[in-house]
């Protein structure tokens, strides 16, 4: 077998519909690389499995397209996407989403602060909440195995040796214990059968190490870390991370019925420590109790509240990186605002991950309302709606967003650019010496930005140009007063006048012809695509705003490889809601969830299978009605 040395491609390694850019990353089972998928020209990463794998054992073909494919269906806010499994000569493959945002390994060697630690581990008990909750262990917890996105969600990437809880799970098909040696559970090191509480013992491990920068066992060999993990207590951690010893100690203790028992019991937790309210550790899975290195009772909640935001979780060298970091954070992009937001803030909505349960807060009210406001107002100013109807106007749904967060930069860019094409359409105007037309169209310019301080050199040039006009001496009196009281204002955000007549025509719509322009509008919707599809707090509502925003695109430039990758993506969320919808057994919502994703993409793979088990379903639950 040859590869090809620039790209690190074998020759042999064709997949179907696929086009190999080049690997990413290789490990013990399985190489990834990136590529692209032809039918939907996205980027995507294809994991591809070792043909020795497949030669040791004859029925692990059967085996991994049956157990990848169920993994699939796992579509949750913070396990990566799978798009499709299958096999191509040796090789078995299965194709991801692919995002830049690195991985937790990274992160953990770059520093890390104590509160981020905390959010990082809340969402990934919530992808393995979810997995159990379908019947599945990832059994490979790691911090490799946590991607980011370009927003900093966190997402759970490798099920390649998941298994479903209702199957043994002690060895692969060579003997070797499955699982990274320093954050195996002391069962998995021992061989024994897995249920969920191993892959909690991996995110108390993982925790350990965001906290501190190192794993709590380590040694020469799988052998001695196993034993330690087997018999030596968890190490204190340092004094200014104390606060989270009970929180580490419960996650690693070494027998699993001395562990949390599920994933929401570990989300129960954190938000009890981050909501500053005192609790003290119990068995119950909303109280923590536990004990310092003292044996001395801990209470951790009042203390975390401080802790959580203070001191860095980083050894001294990496101090200054972290303080860093700190500082410039709030004044970086809004995708790390979603990142640093606590715990309660970045998990997607019961609608997006129906196992898991999450309080929502006024603030992430408040965010949700503005993102849909500014994709309704953005889709009434792509079709000219300015002003008109009042309502449902651009300009009345950007005040909105001002009245909900004052000062807003996009709302007021937006209301000052809508004010530019209004006093372009005026000079139009004015050059045409339509002195009329030209005055209505200022007049709706001061509507929308009255805070503009260039609004009274443009009355003055309406005066003279009249003047010049008509030059009458009561005419000039008259424009002359008028101008008068059109000083520079300095009002922030005054109330909309009265409305203006309806026979004023509105400035030119914001698609234009010019290609330089249009491939700006192009670039604005597909950004705001992403922002109705972020997924941490994904709805129908922002799904059906993202599918209206890709019409528009559509109608800019269809062929686009970004607006056909928006389709994929749109149709992604479309699987993601219906999933949960199906799951909540409110299947006529799935249905119609469905059918708006294969509307977009008719030959979507998983939406399809999801619409024959959704009707499947149906049927079942027919017949079950039908015998009593």
């Amino acid at each position: 077998m040859t590869k090809n040395q620039n790209f690190n491609i074998p020759d042999d390694l064709k997949i179907p519909g696929h086009r190999l850019i080049r690997e990413l990353g290789r490990g013990g089972m399985a190489s990834v690389y990136l590529a692209m998928q032809e039918s939907m020209e996205r980027e995507v990463a294809l994991k591809v499995m070792l043909p020795s794998l497949g030669a040791a054992d004859a029925n692990f073909s059967e085996r991994f397209v049956r157990e990848a494919r169920i993994v699939a269906k796992l579509s949750h806010p913070h396990i990566i996407a799978v798009y499709d499994v299958g096999v191509a000569g040796p090789y078995h493959y299965f194709s991801m989403e692919y995002h830049t945002g690195g991985d937790l390994k990274a992160r953990i060697h770059d520093g890390m602060m104590p509160k981020m630690a905390l959010a990082i581990t809340r969402q990934i008990a919530s992808a393995l909440a979810f997995a159990h909750s379908k019947g599945y262990i990832h059994r490979d917890v790691k911090p490799e195995n946590v991607m980011f996105r370009h927003d900093g969600t966190a997402l759970l990437t490798d099920f390649g040796i998941a298994k479903a809880d209702d199957t043994a799970s002690r060895m692969t098909a060579t003997g070797a214990v499955i699982g990274t040696p320093h954050y195996m559970s002391p069962e998995q090191a021992q061989g024994l059968e897995l249920d969920q509480r191993a892959d909690l013992y991996s995110l108390g491990i993982m925790f350990f190490e965001m906290l501190t920068g190192v794993v709590p066992f380590s040694g020469n060999s799988a052998l001695s870390i196993g034993l330690k993990h087997l018999k030596e207590p968890v190490p204190p951690l340092p004094a200014n991370l104390r606060v989270y010893q009970p929180l580490v100690e419960k996650l690693l203790a070494k027998s699993p019925d001395d562990r949390f028992q599920r994933g929401e019991e570990v989300i129960d937790v954190i938000d009890a420590m981050s909501s500053g309210v005192n609790h003290t550790m119990t068995s119950s899975p909303t109280v923590i109790t536990g004990s310092n290195t003292a044996g001395q009772p801990t209470i951790i909640a009042a203390q975390a509240k401080t802790q959580i935001t203070g001191t860095p979780a980083v050894t001294p060298s990496r101090r200054g990186l972290a303080i860093a970091v700190a500082v410039l954070v709030p004044v970086i992009a809004a995708g790390a605002y979603l990142f640093l937001r606590t715990p309660s803030q970045t998990t997607a909505p019961p609608v997006a991950t129906a196992p898991v349960g999450v309080s929502s807060t006024t603030d992430n009210s408040n965010a949700n309302r503005i993102a849909v406001l500014l994709a309704e107002a953005d889709l009434a100013a792509i079709a000219g709606r300015y002003l008109e109807p009042r309502e449902q106007s651009a300009v009345r749904k950007y005040r909105q967003v001002l009245e909900i967060e004052t000062g807003n930069v996009r709302a007021t860019r937006a209301l000052q650019e809508i004010a530019k094409r209004y006093l372009a359409d005026f000079d139009k105007a004015k050059g045409k010496k339509e002195y009329g037309q030209a005055e209505a169209y200022l007049k709706q310019a001061e509507e929308v930005d009255p805070s503009n301080q260039t609004l009274s050199s443009y009355w003055r040039a309406l005066n003279e140009a009249k003047n010049k006009s008509s030059p009458t001496a009561p005419a000039r009196k008259e424009l002359n007063r008028k101008a008068a009281a059109k000083p520079a204002s300095t009002v922030k955000s005054a109330p909309l006048p009265a409305p203006l007549q309806a026979s004023v025509p509105a400035p030119a719509p914001v698609v234009s012809n010019k290609p330089q322009d249009r491939e700006q509008q192009l670039a604005v919707i597909v950004s705001r695509i992403q922002e109705m599809l972020a997924p941490a707090s994904l709805t129908a509502t922002r799904a059906g705003l993202a599918t209206e925003l890709y019409a528009e695109a559509a109608k800019i430039s269809p062929n686009d490889s970004r607006v056909k990758s928006a389709a994929a993506q749109i149709a992604d969320a479309y699987l993601q809601l219906a999933t949960a919808r199906a799951d909540a057994r409110d299947y006529p919502e799935a249905e119609s969830l469905i059918r708006r994703g294969l509307e977009l993409v008719p030959r979507h793979r998983l939406l399809a299978t999801l619409q024959k088990d959704v009707t499947e379903r149906q049927k079942n639950k027919s017949r079950t009605f039908g015998t009593f």
